[in-house]
């Protein structure tokens, strides 16, 4: 796949369910993202169709990336922990595999900073981002983010093994 010129960021629609089910049951993405579980075909209709576009009434959105050329989905980009009265959010990214390494992300990261200050009026975006996923910790570097605080111990990702969280922070305002 070529890279994309271009990029938008749009609301989850239910014929994005297949793409959905790729990206949520890949189980080597779920020591980032907080999964334990596999979600179903049911489960992620009933997501799409009842939960993902309201962000004042679930403190969180999800949007997908897709190439304006293409219209296909090159990964998702989050806003959760929404905090209305304190202007902020977390941010969480995923990117296909397939598509890293292009500047998808930092396309995605900076059109959702325009939309966080323009439309919701935030002003601070956070990110945590484990010790050991340097591209991502890149990713958000170069989308202007700061690395503020380090939460040692704080991805438990067996039994045995744990590893600090780096604290990002982008102010908007």
């Amino acid at each position: 796949m070529q890279q994309p010129q271009n990029i938008k960021l749009r609301a989850i629609e239910p014929s994005d369910v297949e793409f959905l089910y790729q990206m949520e049951n890949n189980a080597g993405e779920w020591d980032y993202s907080g999964n334990i579980q596999p979600f179903s075909h049911h489960t992620l209709l009933r997501y799409i169709d009842n939960e993902a576009n309201d962000i004042y009434a679930n403190r969180q959105l999800r949007l997908v990336i897709e190439d304006t050329a293409s219209h296909h989905p090159l990964g998702m980009i989050d806003l959760y922990d929404y905090e209305p009265r304190h202007a902020r959010a977390w941010v969480g990214i995923m990117i296909k595999p397939e598509n890293r390494k292009k500047g998808i992300g930092l396309l995605a990261l900076k059109q959702l900073a325009d939309y966080c200050r323009h439309m919701l009026h935030l002003r601070m975006l956070l990110s945590e981002i484990s010790e050991n996923n340097t591209a991502s910790q890149s990713l958000f570097t170069r989308g202007g983010y700061t690395h503020i605080a380090t939460l040692p111990r704080y991805f438990q990702f067996t039994p045995e093994a744990a590893e600090s969280a780096f604290i990002f922070q982008l102010c908007l305002s």
